[in-house]
């Protein structure tokens, strides 16, 4: 299905100027583009739900530091001379500020440990030196370090300890790994667009002893050395990201290690530091015209598949003789009908490129537009310079814009069972009784909320030859008032004779003053039409309807699951009592799912089902008010399923089937929680395939004495509680009196 911005052959550009800005429809493009349609009853806020709690949020705690370099493990020094001061670096991922405390011990443990008072809060300490000549005596050091965040929303503290510093005196003379030397500093403080490569950042260093050099480069929001977090690899470069804006400063220490002294083994240098900036990122347009001097303008970004614009810039007006225009993209913000732009975006990837322009500022979803255009797809991983004309001359097949001179139609609401159907829209005219235009699509697919998406097309001109039909040119007749029907199919309809079922508005819908309208599907009054193939089998039934003798009803050729629910309530509307035994082995698709095309009471009237081999998936079933719909749920008359190919069974798939006798499944190896519970009917049950259950799996089956599992290897809590209640004790002889299960783990 098309998304909301419609379809059309080729690009075309509206301009109006802002003298003639009346002219122009007050329904506005920016109304789908920014999801902010104003409709009777509909919000994008569900301000009317009063019955949930605010969802909760987590607490965010403070972040814990990161401490990127430790004290040394172990240093000596002879009595006398310097001591090399102790230090950590350390660093946050939140706004918090770091504080520091050193403790000494006579132990290699924080037990007893004593905290140092006076010069032991910061990220360097220098021991104390003994005031007499000691031989090979040793004090243990280390530190904790702590982010104070008074902005979170949690614990608003958090600390980390340094690994353990040894300090030894003696007597022995020692000698030291040799400080390195760095001879040329890290340089080129410098300023990129939002995913620059950037040059990278170098060091030279050297040492005048027999040691190796290792390296570990830092960032830091503040111009010092003392903090940062770890960053890069071992290596004397370092390729700042670019990613996100705002200045970074960069450092690097260079650490000699010498194995060969009997002093300190490592000793470092620090660098000075280099600072990163990455600007915001900005669209220019070039080869502005002439025209649009003294309009209002807003540039947007969107991705394909969505209306809703992900950053965006607003300016004007336009002044006259200006050729080019530069926006600062932000982040942007809906609320109801208006629209805020915050931070920098700071994102990357490939977008389509919309520039809006209008006789007032933009703020709102609707207020009147005198132009859009936009381009096709581009990749922006920098700052990017467009031409107009390139907006104008865009042919795009999967995204064009929806021109102005035409009309366009919006249903909402669809019902749960039209997921997966290919539709047709279209207006009668009813004086005339024939449609005049409309648009198609399909399949339809749920959305990542698991509701349906809207159906908003651009209308087409619609010509029929008998019961085909084709569409045409954009159709943009204003004046008059219409019915709206629209007809559903499991496959692509290219004729008014090839449907599953239809519906129309029960009233007229006037497009005289507007080139939009909305309208609900709950409005809307169905015509339910049985497909060929049902409508064969169907004739073709054996049996007399009883229930020692149901109508065996065999379908060939429908697609599963998206033709299930026409199945069934093809079947029902056309064998209107009776019991019914229902072969689906002739079908085709992979998963059969819950519909709620047919209510409880025809679901029962259902004794058996079979089903293709091709089928692998009973996908799981779905919370409804106090109780879970799986696939099979309310088929109470249901007594045996056949499911020869399905190897994983979903939730409730078979719940409270209380005339469930025989189940077939012989390749299922995985099932989901509840999968046969209440099915007080069902004595036995082999399942060779079966490796593993979830909880409750044969919870209220209250009839079953004997299960055979030979595969069987995990299950799930109380997978063979057959009584309830929950708490209540089994009636007599309720138990289950024999278990096979070989190799269980």
């Amino acid at each position: 299905m098309k998304n909301a911005l419609g379809k059309m052959k080729g690009t075309t550009v509206l301009f109006i100027p802002p003298g003639n800005a009346g002219r122009v429809s007050p329904r506005s493009i920016l109304l789908i583009l920014l999801g902010a349609l104003v409709l009777s009853g509909c919000s994008l806020n569900n301000d009317n739900d009063t019955e949930d709690d605010p969802p909760y949020v987590a607490p965010i705690d403070a972040a814990t530091p990161v401490i990127g370099t430790q004290p040394a493990a172990a240093s000596i020094y002879n009595w006398g001379n310097p001591v090399t001061p102790l230090s950590v670096r350390a660093g946050k991922t939140d706004a918090g500020t770091l504080s520091y405390q050193w403790y000494s011990n006579a132990t290699e443990s924080t037990a007893g440990a004593t905290p140092i008072t006076g010069n032991g809060n910061g990220n360097t300490y220098t021991p104390p030196t003994p005031a007499a000549s000691p031989n090979n005596v040793d004090t243990f050091y280390y530190v904790v370090v702590t982010n104070t965040n008074t902005s979170a929303t949690g614990a608003q503290t958090a600390s980390a300890q340094s690994s353990f510093a040894k300090v030894t005196f003696t007597n022995t003379p020692v000698t030291h790994a040799a400080p390195p030397t760095i001879t040329a500093q890290p340089v080129g403080d410098e300023t990129y667009a939002p995913g620059d490569a950037a040059t990278p950042l170098t060091v030279t260093a050297a040492t005048n002893d027999s040691g190796t050099l290792l390296y570990q480069w830092f960032s830091n929001t503040a111009n010092n050395t003392s903090e940062g977090n770890p960053v890069g690899t071992n290596a004397a470069s370092f390729t700042p990201p670019t990613t996100n804006s705002g200045t970074l400063y960069y450092y690097v220490v260079v650490i000699n290690t010498n194995t060969a002294v009997n002093g300190n083994q490592t000793a470092s240098v620090t660098s000075s530091t280099v600072a990163i900036t990455v600007n915001p990122k900005t669209i220019t347009i070039t080869d502005i015209p002439a025209e649009a001097a003294g309009t209002y303008y807003l540039v947007y970004l969107r991705v394909s598949g969505s209306d809703v614009p992900v950053a965006a810039s607003t300016g004007g007006p336009i002044g006259a003789g200006v050729t080019s225009l530069t926006g600062t993209m932000k982040t942007i913000t809906l609320s109801g009908n208006t629209f805020t732009l915050g931070d920098d975006w700071t994102g990357s990837g490939s977008y389509h490129i919309g520039l809006i322009g209008a006789s007032k500022p933009i703020v709102s979803a609707n207020q009147n537009f005198l132009f859009r255009v936009e381009l096709p797809v581009t990749s922006l991983n920098s700052n990017k310079t467009v031409s107009y004309n390139d907006f104008a001359e865009s042919d795009d097949d999967d995204e064009e814009l929806r021109p102005w001179n035409s009309c366009h139609l919006r249903i909402n609401n669809l019902p749960a069972y039209a997921e997966g159907m290919y539709y047709v829209a279209y207006l009668i005219d009813p004086e005339k009784g024939v449609p005049v235009a409309g648009y198609k699509g399909g399949p339809i697919s749920a959305g990542t909320d698991g509701g349906l998406p809207l159906l908003v097309e651009t209308l087409k001109t619609l010509s029929r030859n008998w019961d085909d039909f084709t569409f045409g040119d954009n159709w943009g007749e204003r004046g008059g008032s219409y019915t709206i029907g629209i007809i559903f199919d499991y496959g692509e309809i290219g004729s008014f004779d090839k449907t599953d079922w239809g519906a129309s508005s029960s009233g007229l819908i006037s497009w005289s003053t507007t080139d939009y309208n909305s309208v609900d599907y709950s409005s809307f009054t169905e015509d339910r039409v049985t497909p060929a193939p049902i409508t064969a089998a169907i004739a073709g039934k054996t049996g007399s309807g009883t229930a020692a003798d149901p109508y065996v009803v065999t379908v060939a050729g429908m697609p599963l699951p998206v033709a299930l629910g026409a199945i069934y309530s093809g079947i029902i509307t056309d064998i209107p009592t009776g019991f019914i035994s229902l072969n689906l082995d002739s079908c085709t698709g992979t998963s059969v799912g819950y519909t709620n095309r047919i209510t409880d009471a025809e679901k029962a009237r259902f004794v058996s089902i079979t089903l293709p081999a091709t089928v692998s998936v009973i996908t799981d079933g779905f919370k409804d008010a106090d109780w879970y719909s799986g696939a099979f749920s309310s088929f109470t008359g249901l007594k045996s399923i056949n499911a020869p190919g399905v190897i994983t069974v979903g939730d409730h798939a078979f719940s409270g089937l209380t005339s469930l006798e025989t189940v077939s499944l012989p390749t299922a190896s995985a099932f989901g929680d509840y999968t046969f519970i209440r099915c007080t009917s069902l004595k036995t049950v082999s399942l060779p395939a079966a490796t593993t259950f979830e909880d409750l799996t044969f919870y209220g089956c209250t009839s079953l004495k004997t299960v055979s599992l030979p595969a069987a290897t995990t299950f799930g809590e109380e997978t063979f509680r057959l009584h309830q209640p929950y708490h209540s004790e089994p009636p007599g002889g309720n138990y289950l009196r024999r278990l096979y299960i070989r190799g269980l783990q």
